[in-house]
This record gives C-alpha cells, structure tokens and sequence, in this order.
C-alpha cells in the first residue's frame, strides 16, 4: 500500500490501514518492508530509507519505532513507528459427525459454497453443510 503524501511536515503522522493476507505456505512469513520517500514538486520523489521488519509469527499488536538504516539510502537517519496487529485465520476440516467449541471472543466465519479442494474432487454439499448448536458449537 502507499500512504498518503504529507507536505510540508517534518514530524509527519499518518494513522493508515493497509490489510494484507499471507498464505500459511508462507510461513516463516516474508519481511515487511517500508520505503520512506521525500515530496519534491520539481523533481522525482528522494528514497529517505528503507526498513524491514519481520513480520509477527503470533498473533497481536506490536508498536515499536525502527532506526532507518544508514546504509539504506543517501544521509539517511531518523526513526520510525509503525504499529502492525496480526490476526490468524484458521480453517477447519469439516467431517460428518465433527463438532468444534468456538470462542465467543473470535470473530468467526462460516461459509456454504460449491468448490473443488486439492485434488480437484468436489465438494460433497451434505459433508459442507454446517449448522450451529444454541450453545455455539458446530454440529453437522
């Protein structure tokens, strides 16, 4: 994602929300990397840093500030906070007869769909099926 270009600012802040999903074959995820660039109205934007940061294995928010390497760009210094939030999404492997006690804290999601898994086989409709019990569990 970009931020939006903050003019004339030498403390800028930019409270900006940029989403994005990894696959769990990605895991180890890959870094986060955040370019830094100036705003000149005569000539093209100046790289003012690179930082990289590991991106989060557990799940919750982390704020931290993050030297902007030297050597990442031309008399390049100064710090930067960034705030990232990691939220897992998990799916289940739905059985006839599988029952799963959800979290009331979780936001959960269920879905109903004709699709072909791995393997291109279709989806058996009644195996999909998915109802939930008064006490929140999912029962098939």
């Amino acid at each position: 994602g970009r931020t939006k270009t903050k003019k004339k600012n030498l403390n800028p802040v930019w409270n900006e929300t940029f989403s994005y999903e990894v696959p769990m074959k990605m895991i180890p995820p890959p870094s986060l990397v955040f370019k830094i660039f100036d705003y000149d109205i005569a000539s093209n934007p100046d790289s003012m840093g690179v930082v990289s940061i590991p991106c989060p294995t557990t799940a919750g928010i982390v704020t931290d500030w993050y030297d902007i390497p030297r050597n990442s760009a031309r008399n390049a210094t100064g710090r930067i906070e960034i705030k990232i939030e990691t939220k897992f999404i998990t799916s289940r492997s739905l059985v006839r007869g599988n029952v799963f006690d959800l979290n009331a804290d979780d936001p959960h999601r269920v879905g109903l769909a004709w699709d072909m898994i791995k393997g291109g086989k279709p989806v058996d409709m009644d195996v999909s099926c998915v109802a939930i019990t008064s006490t929140g569990q999912i029962s098939m």
